[in-house]
């Protein structure tokens, strides 16, 4: 059975035997939800919201079953027997809930790292990604209490969910899809999702993440955080505007404003898997202006390094590119911009990895 802990500036908190729940309500429609089963929350900085608002104080009404926060053009309810929470507009409209059981569930556990021996040889290998640096020398030991987290939600029938970042997948709506959010090279991962019912869910959390909706339910897993912490946007059409925009100004409010990018970024960038030598990048974009055909950016891809310099060198090899500055001019005389692409993983041996080590 929940119960009303304490209502101020920092949040409504709500308890019951084993799990502390805070909402808080932010400026642009936004609500913040925090969860733990320890005995206060968290006090880490987040790496995700620029700035986190001052939560707006609301009262709380309560019957025998149910809390009730009520915002400007929020109703949200809070289940004092299971904690299931549902958010609904102003007319009492079901925007989003979760099920009415287990909808948000924490699983503590021992979380480890490694402290290596530095004074033991690395093991250097080679993959498609470059060098890899290897080691049996370190000692596990143990780190902190963390959490498993699955927090479920009851999506509509027609409700179509998009986000979590690009991927190649090959399909855009997530409904009846998986979706797995980790580090990888043609990944790039972005902890939320927009909901065509007119809001956004936003994960402060770093860690590997899996997105699922099926027969079986729809949830979002996270595998490793130090408590259960998520923002719901929602789109206050009050005032008139897109659902979408509504809600991408109250991600952009929390996270920052990205900078516009110049308009010739958003022309035609032409790569391959790597060009050999500058005679044939400056080929390549002659042959664009030669068939009149649009061309904004060239990028030198991997490989650009001296060739006996080792992998990941940051510059280019003097036969092949014998003169970067007049292959650069020659590219923006045909109108073209240049990118580099810097790899991270460098040899032992190359000026660079010698010079970091210094």
């Amino acid at each position: 059975m929940y119960i009303l802990e304490k209502c101020d500036n920092s949040g409504i908190v709500f308890k019951n035997d084993t799990t502390l729940l805070k909402i808080c309500t932010l400026e642009k429609n936004i609500v913040r939800i925090v969860t733990t089963q320890k005995e206060d929350f968290s006090d880490r900085t987040s790496l995700i919201i620029e700035k986190i608002p001052e939560s707006i104080k609301n009262s709380v009404s309560e019957t025998d079953k149910i809390f009730e926060i009520k915002t400007d053009s929020l109703i949200i309810e809070l289940d004092k027997n299971t904690g299931c929470l549902v958010f609904k507009d102003k007319t009492g409209k079901v925007i989003v809930k979760e099920p009415r059981i287990n909808g948000r569930m924490l699983t503590e556990f021992d979380s480890y790292r490694n402290v290596f021996d530095n004074e033991k040889e690395i093991a250097l290998g080679k993959s498609v990604d470059g060098v890899r640096a290897n080691s049996d020398a370190y000692e596990t030991v143990f780190d902190k209490k963390l959490y498993k987290c699955k927090l479920s939600f009851e999506f509509d029938a027609d409700e179509a969910i998009y986000g979590f970042g690009s991927h190649e997948e090959g399909f855009g709506n997530l409904r009846g899809k998986r979706r797995e959010l980790y580090q990888q090279n043609m990944k790039a991962c972005v902890p939320y999702f927009y909901s065509t019912n007119g809001y956004g869910c936003l994960f402060d959390a770093n860690c590997f993440m899996l997105f699922m909706d099926n027969e079986n339910g729809s949830y979002v897993w996270l595998d490793a955080v130090e408590e259960l912490d998520y923002y719901l946007i929602f789109a206050d059409t009050s005032e008139g505007g897109n659902k979408f925009d509504k809600v991408t100004g109250g991600y952009r409010f929390l996270t920052g404003k990205s900078p516009m990018l110049p308009k010739w970024a958003f022309g035609y960038c032409q790569s391959k898997e790597r060009y050999v030598d500058a005679a044939e990048l400056i080929d390549i974009v002659s042959e664009y202006r030669n068939r009149n055909v649009p061309l904004d950016l060239i990028i030198l891809d991997w490989q650009s390094w001296p060739s006996d310099s080792g992998w990941g060198q940051k510059s280019l090899d003097p036969v092949r590119f014998p003169d970067p500055c007049a292959m650069t001019e020659k590219l923006h005389d045909m109108n073209s911009k240049l990118m580099v692409s810097i790899w991270p993983i460098m040899t032992g041996d190359c000026p660079n990895q010698l010079e970091m080590k210094k």
